[in-house]
């Protein structure tokens, strides 16, 4: 029994031997659980639910079956039973609680289902045990980040570091809590300690590039994203961030020239589609552009800048029912949008939803004040509801604001005014 649970020999013949001493000592608590935790080993997970089980059934208070059948629970991906046989492990044998090991499972136990405030407190119990460990800290640091305690995961991550930590990757998610803090400096800081573990880790190169140009350095962003791009001419993540700077810079052929690389390199991702439809617009090519925009969306976007770029292509290229609807998902993501409203406000005054429009345009105006085509086409909604003192005021302010608005609303009152006259006294028409 002891050299089968110390390992002095490999599982199958341990298996074979706990077996024949189960046969003939089947009640055995202890019997089952080695036999269990091989089974385990070898992958035989439900094989070893039934064992944890059958000795629980004879010795139900026990602890450390608990433990080991939550082990073998969640290899089967059943998480909450998983879960729920760590808090009994726990409440039982407060041993288990004193050993780095299992609070580490229960951390990973809450972190599979997302109970991140309940991870945390794990973590923190984890690192007062462990408090030497470099892993520990790291494993704070990470439920920290993804509990939002920000601060709190930099402050581990930290001590990771300090302890010896020579992941690349402890590097580049206390940048990730940099970033998340808008501490950019900090964020770059550590994307360079990252890198001079790992000189050809893509995502580190990817998010140095980011950090640097969120600082405002944009030719040395630039510059790191194509030295990445030496390195990788291939990886997804720089030719997106080169991209986005180019579009930004409204280098919109070069944008294209990159963008299309991403997409013909990450062929699941929305992301490239997306971006790459919006620069589209911008050269004119309004036919791939919609294309482009449509392959984006039947990938599924589920962030903000993906979605706002659809909102956007398709209320340029008048598919406005579509623009809609990716306006109504980003909204979700980001409420207070301008762009994402204006454009829905847009779109419904195409359709004819002319209280909807005002209503998404006044709601734009409020977050942006100073936009004169804004103003212009929320002039164009109130005429067209008849509110001509509104829209003449609308009308002043969007001329005040972009005198190249003028020359169109002053058509568009012109047009209003012919076709009032012709409207007999009573209404109706002549």
């Amino acid at each position: 029994m002891w050299i089968a649970r110390r390992g002095w020999i490999g599982d199958e013949r341990a298996l074979t031997l706990l077996e024949k001493i189960a046969a003939t000592d089947s009640g055995n608590p202890k019997v089952l659980l080695q036999l269990g935790y091989r089974l385990t080993r070898v992958g035989r997970a439900n094989d070893a639910v039934n064992q944890f089980e059958r000795a629980l059934a004879t010795a139900p208070t026990i602890g450390v079956v608990h433990a080991y059948l939550a082990l073998a629970y969640r290899k089967l991906g059943r998480n909450r039973e998983a879960l729920n046989s760590f808090h009994r492990a726990f409440r039982m044998d407060e041993r288990i609680r004193k050993k780095p090991f299992w609070v580490h499972e229960l951390v990973r136990s809450n972190s599979e289902l997302e109970n991140w405030v309940e991870a945390l407190v794990a973590s923190r119990e984890l690192a007062a045990l462990d408090s030497k460990s470099a892993f520990s800290w790291d494993v704070l640091g990470w439920t920290a980040a993804n509990a939002g305690e920000l601060h709190e995961a930099v402050d581990a991550y930290r001590r990771a570091v300090e302890l010896g930590s020579r992941d690349p990757e402890t590097h580049l998610r206390m940048g990730y809590a940099c970033e998340g803090l808008k501490d950019w400096t900090r964020a770059s800081e550590c994307y360079e300690r990252g890198l001079r573990q790992d000189p050809k880790h893509p995502e580190l190169r990817a998010r140095i590039a980011m950090a640097t140009l969120a600082l405002g350095d944009t030719e040395k962003g630039i510059e790191l994203a194509k030295a990445g791009l030496e390195v990788e001419p291939r990886d997804g993540r720089l030719l997106m961030c080169l991209g986005a700077v180019y579009e930004a810079q409204k280098r919109y052929s070069e944008a294209a020239a990159v963008l299309e690389l991403a997409v013909a390199d990450d062929t699941a991702n929305a992301d490239p589609y997306c971006h790459l439809a919006a620069v589209y617009v911008f050269l004119g090519r309004t036919d791939q552009a919609l294309e482009l925009a449509r392959e984006g969306r039947r990938r599924k976007p589920d962030n903000y800048g993906e979605l706002a770029a659809l909102t956007y292509v398709f209320a340029t290229v008048k598919s406005y029912e579509e623009a809609i609807e990716a306006g109504h998902r980003t909204l979700e993501l980001k409420p207070d949008q301008f762009e994402t409203r204006a454009n829905l406000g847009e779109a419904c005054l195409r359709l004819d939803r002319t209280e909807e429009a005002i209503a998404w345009l006044e709601s734009a105006e409020k977050l942006n004040p100073q936009n004169g085509e804004l103003f212009a086409l929320l002039a164009e909604a109130q005429l067209r509801l008849g509110d001509v003192d509104s829209a003449a005021r609308s009308r002043d302010t969007a001329v005040q604001l972009d005198p190249a608005c003028g020359e169109t609303l002053a058509k568009l009152f012109a047009e209003h005014d012919a076709s009032s006259s012709l409207k007999p006294p009573g209404g109706g028409t002549l």
